[in-house]
């Protein structure tokens, strides 16, 4: 029997979704769009760009973001 571990790494980065909201204005994308191409909901979109969703952004959402977007975030990680 094979079994696989999966483990889910979120991240609470303050100043991300101003981050991710600059990234999707300058690239003038629609936000239904990406949106649709997240598979994600416009509020759920809405709440990471301001921050008020109440729990932390997983990684695998923030890799989809970089992808749609087709750019890079600058994160400062301290311990």
């Amino acid at each position: 029997m094979l079994v696989k571990q999966v483990i889910e790494t979120v991240l609470e980065v303050p100043g991300l979704g101003a981050q991710i909201k600059a990234a999707r204005q300058t690239r003038k994308e629609s936000l239904v769009k990406l949106c649709e191409q997240a598979g994600s909901s416009r509020q759920y979109w809405y709440g990471i760009e301001s921050e008020s969703i109440n729990h932390p952004l997983p990684l695998e959402t923030l890799r989809a973001i970089v992808n749609l977007l087709n750019t890079s975030f600058e994160v400062m990680i301290s311990d």
